[in-house]
């Protein structure tokens, strides 16, 4: 199921952060440990494939070298590339210091407050709360008509990012899913057109 739920990822099923976030809920477990092993699992694979993509697709080569380093190792490299920017290597850091925590705890939470975590999962809340108010406010822009129905929107989706476990939980699954979707836009240019976009990152 992990399987062809990254599939789909590259092949571009799914178009939008909710998008994304309906198709790893297909197959995704249900503690948080594995949710967040998963996600961050799906976004470093998917980091492989745009390195992959970036020295020479078809190479087999290729992928040898993306996956020699870490995770960590790998978003410096997509920066040096210009894969990524700045502020998304450093997005993508604190996703693994987060999967870190999870991984090597017995029974971890998105409520721990041990290691710096609730710091972390704050400034990953703070994140998606802006690209969604970000987002919401381009929407209004183009269609000032309908800005009563898009305010609504946002006061019921930034309700769900409340600061508690809940609000966290949230806030990983849509910041992780907006990365992915960056990912899956950058790869399906490099195949047609074998040169990455700059683009825009999760804002700080």
């Amino acid at each position: 199921m992990a399987q062809k739920t990254f599939d789909k990822l590259l092949t571009g099923q799914a178009h939008n952060a909710d998008g994304l976030i309906a198709l790893i809920d297909e197959s995704m477990p249900q503690s948080d440990r594995e949710t967040v092993i998963f996600m961050v699992a799906m976004i470093d694979a998917a980091l492989v494939e745009l390195i992959a993509a970036r020295l020479a697709y078809d190479n087999e080569g290729a992928y040898q070298f993306a996956t020699r380093a870490e995770l960590t190792g790998r978003a410096s490299l997509a920066l040096y590339l210009g894969i990524i920017d700045k502020d998304e290597c450093g997005f993508i850091e604190k996703m693994a210091d987060i999967r870190n925590h999870f991984a090597h705890r017995v029974k971890p939470t998105f409520s721990d407050t041990d290691a710096g975590l609730p710091k972390k999962l704050t400034y990953l809340r703070d994140r998606a709360i802006k690209t969604i108010k970000d987002g919401i406010a381009t929407a209004i822009k183009e269609n000032p008509r309908a800005s009563a129905h898009y305010q609504m929107v946002q006061t019921n989706i930034l309700g769900e990012y409340t600061i508690n476990e809940a609000g966290y939980r949230a806030a990983f699954k849509t910041c992780a899913a907006i990365l992915l979707g960056k990912f899956q836009d950058r790869l399906q240019l490099v195949k047609r057109i074998e040169c990455l976009p700059t683009g825009p990152s999760l804002q700080s």
